[in-house]
């Protein structure tokens, strides 16, 4: 498993008597963190962003968040 890895790109805007919003960004199989942070980009800028990497390295900059296998049929556990 790899280590928590995560971008942020926002910080979201809050006082003391207001809470704040963050949207969290998760990548597919085979990609990583970085792959979303043109989605957050045009984000509205109050919310917090947060792209987090899957636990699962399934190689160079591919990782995932569960385990799965490709055949002919398509994609299976």
């Amino acid at each position: 498993m790899a280590e928590l890895s995560y971008v942020t790109l926002n910080e979201p805007m809050r006082s003391v008597q207001q809470k704040s919003s963050v949207l969290m960004l998760l990548h597919g199989v085979g990609s990583n963190e970085r792959n979303m942070l043109p989605l957050g980009n045009g984000a509205d800028p109050r919310l917090g962003v947060i792209s987090v990497r899957g636990p699962l390295t399934l190689g160079t900059n591919a990782y995932g968040w569960f385990q799965v296998s490709f055949a002919a049929s398509g994609p299976h556990d």
